[in-house]
């Protein structure tokens, strides 16, 4: 369960009007409402709040919104931009709560964010929820209280963090962590409804991701293909990021020196290329860290991909039972790498899908040092299986499919690997990371079944991605970056 204070708003009749109409569509980016309704209110009567139907043949929310306005008029305070709005949302996946279990959460979330105690309350806001789908409901309210004071600023975090796990546990609903840093930076609006839109076209991808992420995943595996030409690899790198259609540019500070990379796959309308930074893409693509992984990597390059299988097999049979977090960050860190690796060497969407998944569950918020590659002891030993095995297939991925058999193997080691990282965050009451690693392993036994089965459909070719023309809107162009290929100037390590 997600609760998402979003910014106030500057017009309480605006904000109705759209909750309580049609929507935008998920061919846009958003959603389609389906019988808008509310669910609870401040007063506990929500059904006498309700849009007054127009003789048009249209419904007006103007005397809602003036209800919900009147502690502000009534205090002489102007309403604009006094407009609260929050989201609860589940998961696609999770159960279909009813009207009643979706009030009883709207009167918790208002009750922990102190902003109201119950239909008696003299000192609350007026609110009401409205649900217009299966898996959220959004909760306007009047930052004016009913005594005229402003609600002011509060630690929405803090106030919900129990109520999502109390009420993920009764409900059965995907859990998820606490405020703890090891989740990724949200997605822009604009690129996840681009991504949402895409899913949705007629001749859409069903698998597409926002850009941060697709640029997380090809940037990953790039940064193993180049991690085997050593002291080169730097070089290899960038060369590799714009050979695959990937926009690359300097990040220096006000000296000169070169902090960071930023990259990006897409371009405005204007013709500018949006660009991200690496270490805001994902902390491990940073130019520190990943300086550190090619300089530990170097050294450890078998050239066949059986072993590769080999080395993964063997970290997965021999993975220790419990782990420090320097430990664990190591070994998440190269579990991680080999999931972006097994996609890239399969080149299913399924694999790709996993590896989104798998994120969290390779990542902690303490930012414990990383195991030198040439520490002794099993788990710096696993972690160099996992890092070897990720770099070999890599650097075995081409054009055409891959040998079946061998990814079969591949996908069964990745999976055991996942069960392993499941068992570890549960062991240190991770609930969300070990949440990640399961909702990870489930992708990659769908890949499983893809390979095995009798006619496997051939995978849809990419599209590189075009640059944005002045004039032009391309925020709906196909985007996915096509699998990376040596530039004829860089070597290729077999």
């Amino acid at each position: 369960m997600i609760v998402h204070a979003a910014p106030s708003g500057s017009n309480t009749t605006g904000l109705l009007s759209y909750l309580y109409g049609p929507g935008i569509g998920p061919e846009r980016g958003g959603t389609d409402h389906v019988d808008p309704r509310t669910v609870a209110s401040w007063d506990g009567l929500p059904e006498i709040h309700a849009p007054v139907p127009r003789t048009d043949g249209g419904q007006s929310v103007r005397d809602m919104a003036r209800t919900l306005d009147l502690p502000a008029q009534l205090a002489g305070v102007a309403p604009t931009g006094r407009t609260g709005h929050i989201i609860v949302a589940n998961h696609d996946d999770d159960p279909v709560l009813s009207d009643d279990q979706w009030r009883e959460i709207a009167e918790a979330t208002m009750r922990r964010a102190g902003l109201w105690n119950g239909p008696d309350d003299d000192d609350a806001v007026r609110w009401i929820a409205t649900r217009h789908d299966d898996s959220s409901v959004h909760i306007t309210y009047s930052r004016i209280r009913e005594n005229g004071r402003d609600a002011g600023w509060i630690n929405y975090t803090r106030a919900w963090e129990s109520m999502r796990h109390e009420y993920e546990a009764r409900y059965g609903l995907t859990p998820t962590g606490s405020a703890d840093g090891t989740a990724r930076r949200p997605y822009h609006q604009a690129e996840a409804s681009r991504a949402k839109a895409e899913r949705h076209a007629v001749d859409g991808d069903r698998h597409a991701l926002p850009d941060t992420a697709r640029l997380r995943h090809w940037c990953t595996v790039i940064a193993l293909e180049a991690a085997a030409l050593g002291t080169r690899a730097e070089e290899a790198f960038v060369d590799r990021l714009r050979a695959a259609g990937i926009t690359v540019a300097e990040h220096r500070d006000s000296t000169g020196a070169l902090l960071d990379y930023r990259v990006g796959i897409r371009a405005d309308s204007t013709g500018r290329p949006i660009l991200y930074q690496l270490g805001k893409v994902a902390p491990e693509l940073h130019l520190d860290e990943l300086r550190t992984a090619w300089n530990s990597a170097a050294e450890h390059t078998p050239e066949a991909v059986s072993a590769a299988v080999d080395a993964l097999e063997r970290a997965a049979a021999n993975a220790p039972d419990e782990l420090t977090d320097a430990e664990f960050r190591t070994i998440g860190k190269a579990a991680r790498d080999v999931l972006h690796a097994a996609a890239a060497y399969t080149d299913l969407d399924e694999l790709r899908a996993a590896a989104e998944a798998a994120d969290r569950a390779g990542r902690l918020a303490a930012q414990a040092p990383m195991i030198p590659s040439s520490s002794p002891g099993p788990v710096a030993q696993m972690a160099r299986d996992l890092r070897v095995s990720a770099g070999i297939l890599v650097n075995q991925s081409g054009e055409d499919d891959p040998d079946r058999d061998v990814a079969v193997r591949v996908v069964i080691a990745v999976a055991s690997v996942l069960v392993q990282v499941e068992a570890w965050h549960e062991l240190a009451d991770r609930r969300a990371a070990a949440h990640a690693a399961f909702t990870a392993r489930e992708h990659v036994l769908q890949a499983r079944r893809a390979l095995t089965a009798p006619h496997r459909p051939a995978a849809t070719r990419p599209v590189t991605p075009r640059q944005g023309v002045a004039g032009i809107d391309t925020s709906a162009a196909r985007t996915t970056i096509p699998r990376p290929h040596t530039p004829p100037d860089v070597p290729r390590r077999r």
